[in-house]
């Protein structure tokens, strides 16, 4: 609720921009949370879970908004959503475990031994020494933590693009009617949100029918990047029903992605890493959607929207060969010192 205090546009912008800031942190610290919290085996079904409710919030959020402030006026619609985060913050508190509550399974990266579990608890017994620590530069140079950037940037644009272009596409692109657009341009969004879940259980399934994390991922990954790939048939499809179903499944393959590359984060770095690792990719993630959304509509001006979709389709092919010639083996990184 922060933006209800701006005396005027210039601090209106700048307390919007604090605000967004400081909600970068949420998802980074979901992540990490979720790498300490579940084992590889359901890590990835917990991260679609996780990811399908940040969705899900970006679909109801603008009706209730628009309500808000159309009936209590444009302050309230910042600041009851604000006390209703604080009043989460009550529940979420109490039932949240702390650390000593994590199993030894899930606070080691995959691969990596687990820590001894005391007989009285069941619990992991404290370590006696910190972990080593890991520069920035570290990171940043690490192929695999580079393959997980590349991840991110090359899939993370093609969410963003059917969110903020969709319904323009229906509308110039396919001819439909403003009470058409209002319906279909909601279909595909919602088949991409239930990737999140179907694709983190079928991830899980993989992983356990393979007995590896490394060929359990990677089949999930290429068949989500399968599906992703379809945005590329768009300029063939007449049917509008077809065309509607058909980018329906792009985004699931798309969100199947994420809720896979949340469990792959556990994978290869430690807990205490996890957070911080999530952080870089996220900046690829973004920066590659605001040059996406930005040179979307430049293009679609000067080209229409037949070579949008196919740069869309490529995308998913980009971000397999990051995950088998950058990231390679999905197993522990390791960080030179």
């Amino acid at each position: 609720g922060m933006p209800v205090l701006a005396a005027g546009l210039g601090g209106f912008i700048l307390l919007r921009f604090i605000m967004g800031l400081s909600q970068c942190g949420n998802y980074t610290a979901g992540i990490k949370a979720l790498a300490g919290l579940f084992p590889a085996a359901t890590r990835s079904r917990a991260g679609g879970v996780f990811n399908a409710g940040a969705q899900f919030g970006s679909v109801i959020a603008p009706p209730i908004v628009v309500f808000l402030a159309t009936r209590f006026g444009w302050r309230m619609a910042f600041v009851i959503p604000g006390l209703l985060g604080l009043a989460w913050l009550i529940p979420w508190l109490r039932t949240f475990p702390d650390r000593s509550t994590m199993t030894a399974l899930a606070v080691q990266p995959t691969g990596a031994p687990a820590a001894p579990v005391t007989p009285a608890s069941g619990r992991p017994a404290a370590s006696s020494s910190a972990p080593p620590p890991v520069t920035l530069g570290q990171l940043i140079s690490n192929h695999k933590v580079l393959g997980l950037f590349l991840i991110r940037v090359f899939t993370g644009p093609i969410t963003t693009f059917y969110w903020t272009w969709l319904p323009l596409y229906l509308r110039t692109g396919r001819g439909m009617s403003f009470l058409a657009v209002g319906f279909f341009a909601s279909v595909p969004n919602l088949i991409g949100m239930s990737g999140n879940v179907v694709g983190g259980l079928l991830t899980d399934r993989f992983v356990k029918a393979t007995g590896s994390v490394d060929k359990g991922r990677k089949i999930a990954f290429s068949c989500a990047f399968g599906l992703g790939a379809l945005s590329a048939t768009m300029p063939f499809i007449t049917n509008d029903y077809l065309a509607v179903i058909l980018m329906g499944l792009a985004l699931f393959g798309n969100q199947w992605v994420a809720a896979t590359y949340i469990g792959t984060v556990g994978d290869v770095v430690p807990q205490h890493l996890a957070g911080r690792v999530n952080g870089i990719a996220g900046f690829g993630d973004n920066g590659a959607a605001l040059l996406a959304v930005l040179y979307t509509g430049v293009i679609v001006d000067l080209y229409g929207w037949t070579p949008v979709f196919f740069g869309a389709g490529a995308l998913p092919f980009l971000a397999m060969a990051s995950l088998f010639l950058v990231l390679r083996r999905i197993e522990p990184a390791r960080f030179g010192r």
